[in-house]
């Protein structure tokens, strides 16, 4: 392992803090580990997030092959 990943026990406890609100987080934060933190500048690209719901709409709905 190295130290940006944990092992599957430490990801669940984190995981589970996060969820039931023993780590603080405004709903639809982005959270590492234990932080609340920016997620990438990618994800607040609004024209990269529309292709991408565009092609999985189309996968979903066999007009592309993969």
């Amino acid at each position: 392992m190295t130290p940006a990943i944990d092992n599957a026990a430490t990801a669940g406890r984190r995981l589970a803090a996060t969820v039931t609100g023993r780590t603080p987080a405004p709903s639809g934060s982005y959270v590492d580990r234990s932080r609340v933190t920016p997620s990438s500048n990618e994800s607040y690209d609004v024209e990269r997030e529309r292709a991408l719901w565009d092609y999985l709409e189309a996968v979903r709905l066999h007009e592309v092959n993969l």
